[in-house]
């Protein structure tokens, strides 16, 4: 049957397989790649405080004016190619922004957005008067709000699809940061084994123990070194 041929197959190719030896950075290089992904959501999370970025933009734009000898206070929406147009037979007293600020949290992607509620600036023009400041904005504020332009609570929204990358993306630099720790501790075990091995090696041309050096040309039949008792044979590990 293909199922049982393909057991033999298998079975044939791991007894024939050369077996990959681990060493001890292997192993915590596996350890902290499992690490990196445990920790990576908490790290996202610490950055949606640590990384906040503003954005700002205009809601809405209003003008407060009296028109004619009328003292009453008017407001009306402006729009941003109308806002340096002169309007005639008007008292322009002032001109209100309400502010549309969106917070967006985390890095390198925004897991987490805050609609935050409308704030105000406001520029005062020539004829008004400054203790009627409350007035124009409050006159400015009702307009705005009967437009429905103002976002008056807070809003808070989070991004799953930006939380999965965001998650993804520290579990990689993460695992790189590891790697670069452990990187000069490998490189010098490295160099030191492969210079070992090099050492051993020169010995056993030369018909001298590996282990400790001494001339044991004849005792090559015995198999062992008769000063420190190693066996004269054992080929060093090359990697």
């Amino acid at each position: 049957m293909p199922l049982r041929a393909i057991r033999r197959r298998l079975k044939e190719i791991d007894r024939n397989s050369r077996r990959v030896e681990r060493n001890v950075f292997d192993r915590l290089q596996g350890a902290a790649f499992v690490l990196s992904l445990v920790a990576a959501p908490f790290v996202v999370s610490a950055m949606e405080s640590w990384q906040v970025s503003d954005e700002r933009e205009t809601a809405c734009f209003v003008r407060v004016y009296t028109e004619g000898v009328d003292r009453t206070l008017r407001a009306r929406e402006v729009e941003p190619d109308e806002r340096t147009k002169p309007w005639p037979g008007v008292t322009p007293l002032a001109e209100v922004d309400f502010i549309h600020r969106v917070s967006r949290c985390g890095w390198p992607f925004a897991t987490r957005s805050i609609d935050r509620p409308f704030e105000v600036e406001v520029k005062l023009l020539g004829a008004a008067q400054q203790e009627l400041r409350a007035d124009y904005v409050a006159r400015a504020e009702a307009l705005a709000i009967s437009l429905g332009k103002l976002r008056t609570i807070s809003e808070e929204t989070v991004h799953p699809t930006a939380w999965a990358f965001s998650i993804g993306v520290w579990w990689i630099l993460l695992s790189l940061a590891s790697a670069i720790v452990i990187a000069p501790a490998r490189v010098a075990w490295y160099v030191l084994r492969r210079g070992r091995a090099v050492v051993r090696q020169r010995r056993i041309d030369r018909s001298h123990c590996p282990n400790c050096g001494y001339n044991a040309r004849e005792s090559l039949l015995q198999g062992r070194c008769p000063e420190c008792g190693s066996a004269l044979y054992e080929r060093p590990d090359v990697y």
